[in-house]
C-alpha cells in the first residue's frame, strides 16, 4: 500500500519490491487514481513499477541498476524485509526510512539475544550506523521510524557506501513459499466472496462487504 500512496501523491518513479505476485491496485481509491492518471498520461497507466523479488544477494545482482538509481529506500511494516531494507541503504549509501513491525526472531537467529521486543529491535536497527535516527510518526500502532537523509537537493546528506555489509535474510528458505501459499488462499477466498455477492435483486438487496475497499497500513 505504501507504493500506491507515494504514487498517488505524485512520486512518478516508484518501484515496489515484493516476492508476492499480486501487483494490482488494492483499493477503490487506487483504481480511481490509476484511471485518472492514465487519462492524462498513458505512461502512468500501470501505477508503481513492480519487482517480484526478495531483498537478498540475488536481488542485488539482478537489479543493480534499480539500486543505483534509487534516491530513497522506504518500508512501512515490511515484516521480514525490515532489517534488509536498512542493510541495503547502508551498503549502497542511500537515504532510508523504515517503520518496523514484527520481529520474526525465529527467522533471524544471528541477531543478539537481547533483541526480543519492539523497542529493542528499533534500537538494534538504529545501532547499525551512526547516521541513523529515530522518530515517532503520528498514527496508532507501531509507529517508530528509523531513518536518515532528508532536506532539499542543495543540502541533501551524502552517505558513504559500506560494501562489506551483508543483507539480513531469513534463515528458513521456505518461508516465502509458505507466505505465497497463504496469499493464494486469501485471494481465492476474496474471489469466492465476490462471486457469492454479485447476484442481487431489487426486492432483496445484499449488503456487500468488499474486502478490496479496506484501509491497510502495510
Amino acid at each position: 500500500r505504501l507504493s500506491w500512496a507515494l504514487w498517488r501523491r505524485g512520486v512518478a518513479r516508484v518501484a515496489l519490491v515484493d516476492p508476492r505476485a499480486d501487483s494490482k491496485p488494492q483499493s477503490r481509491r487506487d483504481r480511481k487514481a490509476l484511471r485518472k492518471a492514465a487519462s492524462h498520461d498513458a505512461n502512468l497507466a500501470r501505477g508503481p513499477a513492480r519487482v517480484a523479488a526478495a531483498l537478498d544477494a540475488t536481488f542485488e545482482s539482478t537489479h543493480a541498476a534499480l539500486i543505483k538509481e534509487a534516491s530513497l529506500i522506504v518500508g512501512l511494516h515490511p515484516d521480514e524485509a525490515t532489517e534488509a531494507i536498512v542493510d541495503l541503504a547502508l551498503k549502497y549509501g542511500k537515504p532510508v526510512a523504515v517503520v518496523p513491525c514484527c520481529l520474526f526472531s525465529d527467522l533471524f537467529p544471528e541477531r543478539p539475544r537481547d533483541v526480543a521486543s519492539y523497542a529493542s529491535f528499533c534500537a538494534y536497527l538504529r545501532r547499525k550506523d551512526a547516521s541513523l535516527r529515530s522518530a515517532t510518526l503520528d498514527f496508532e500502532g507501531r509507529s517508530t521510524v528509523i531513518y536518515r537523509g532528508g532536506g532539499d537537493r542543495e543540502r541533501r546528506e551524502v552517505f558513504a557506501p559500506r560494501p562489506a555489509i551483508r543483507l539480513a535474510v531469513p534463515a528458513d528458505p521456505d518461508h516465502v513459499a509458505a507466505s505465497l501459499r497463504g496469499d493464494s488462499a486469501r485471494r481465492r477466498q476474496r474471489e469466492a466472496h465476490r462471486a457469492s455477492t454479485t447476484t442481487r435483486t431489487p426486492s432483496s438487496p445484499v449488503a456487500r462487504n468488499d474486502p478490496d475497499n479496506t484501509t491497510n497500513a502495510q
